[in-house]
């Protein structure tokens, strides 16, 4: 919560709004198990959707994108999984059901990379608005403003 505290001003006007499903997929996926192998313990989850259980969570979120900013991004591993292609499938064909409402697919590890780039994107503006003379996100261990010109 420290960080979602101090990121409080950048967070004014954000609309935004997580729906997951958390009722098959790898949580519920057969089969599943642990076991001894030559090289070590190995562990196996399945991940399992079937396209009605989908086209559930995607239609309720377009409904609640609907009535609220009308964008939905649906974050997905589609470059790696099947499960999340077969996400992507369902959720372009119920989009021709809300034609008012933006579809969007981003990849969940991309999402990330542009998170962590914005948050360094601002730690750099900030350093630069107090005239340090430091580059990077953070000033090096045991110096206050960085030691200097690098």
């Amino acid at each position: 919560m420290k960080d979602a505290r101090t990121d409080a001003p950048r967070l004014e006007g954000v609309d935004l709004l997580v729906v997951r499903e958390l009722t098959s997929g790898i949580y519920f996926g057969e089969p599943r198990r642990r076991e001894e192998t030559a090289e070590g313990l190995r562990a196996l989850d399945t991940m399992v959707y079937t396209e009605r259980e989908i086209r559930r969570v995607v239609r309720l979120a377009f409904e609640i994108a609907r009535g609220r900013t009308k964008r939905l991004t649906s974050i997905d591993k589609a470059n790696v999984l099947e499960s999340s292609r077969l996400w992507r499938q369902v959720a372009t064909a119920v989009a021709k059901d809300f034609p008012d409402v933006k579809l969007e697919h981003q990849l969940v590890n991309l999402r990330h990379a542009q998170h962590h780039a914005a948050q360094l994107a601002d730690r750099l503006r900030a350093a630069v608005d107090l005239g340090t003379r430091w580059v990077g996100a953070a000033p090096p261990r045991g110096t206050a403003s960085g030691g200097g010109e690098r």
